[in-house]
């Protein structure tokens, strides 16, 4: 509410009837007024970064259930000799180690992994001049799952954190609609208040604009000798309470 009225003020600091034969509208328009409404409420706003907070709180709840992956690999590359007494060592080798995991769990409570590694060495050895070749190859697989009962299995269970996250989020989304409602009721009032109190203010400058006339018309009546010049009074006390309502008019139009 508070927003509604700054940004309607912000509008009365333009004015928005000249004195002309004319009055002007409205400085803002309706649509206008709701669109930055919408836009600038420190209320609405709060409610769309909760629900954004709610969105994030989802999401991550419901990824504790994807699977995680990692790898992991190294090769080696080595050569040397060795002499044992008269008999000379000559070694050549290349190693290659790696692998790679999936791991996780699933909405009733079971823990998995799953793991495949490989070994391969190959190279070439040499014997006082004399070599051969060595070639080692080792895959495996490994594949691990763990339940725990005590806790239950039951999906509702496990699921507790994604349940709640999604009831927030739900509730987040609710609470934004029901306050941008909220701003556009009262950013309606407000505005055809502001309207209304401005048509009237138009309407007391056009009244000003009577009196004067009627003002100068009795001047130049009195100047003829058509009329007496104690009628010129009356039209000055008119003119008076007319300038006092437009002042009220418009105080009233500066308020709403």
């Amino acid at each position: 509410m508070r927003c509604v009225v700054a940004l309607l003020g912000l509008v009365m600091a333009v004015p928005a009837v000249a004195q002309s034969e004319e009055p002007a509208g409205p400085a803002l328009s309706y649509q206008d007024a709701l669109a930055a409404a919408l836009r600038a409420n420190p209320e609405l706003l709060n409610s769309r970064y909760t629900l954004d907070s709610a969105k994030g709180s989802l999401i991550a709840n419901n990824g504790i259930f994807d699977p995680n992956f990692s790898a992991y690999a190294e090769y080696e590359l080595a050569s040397g000799t060795q002499v044992f007494g008269p008999t000379k060592y000559d070694s050549d080798t290349r190693n290659f180690t790696g692998w790679a995991q999936i791991d996780g769990s699933l909405p009733t409570g079971t823990l998995y992994t799953v793991r495949g590694t490989v070994y391969d060495s190959q190279g070439e050895l040499g014997v006082d001049g004399v070599t051969g070749d060595r070639t080692v190859f080792r895959p495996g697989l490994f594949m691990e799952v763990k339940q725990d009962l005590l806790k239950g299995i039951l999906p509702n269970f496990n699921q507790e954190a994604v349940v709640v996250a999604r009831r927030s989020y739900s509730i987040a989304e609710i609470g934004l609609e029901q306050q941008r409602q909220q701003v556009l009721s009262d950013t309606a009032q407000q505005y055809f208040t502001w309207a209304g109190q401005m048509r009237l203010y138009a309407i007391a400058e056009e009244s000003i604009a009577a009196a004067e006339e009627a003002l100068r018309v009795e001047d130049l009546k009195a100047q003829s000798g058509e009329v007496a010049p104690v009628d010129r009074t009356r039209l000055e006390a008119d003119l008076v309470q007319k300038r006092s309502e437009a002042l009220d008019s418009r105080k009233l139009a500066e308020d709403a």
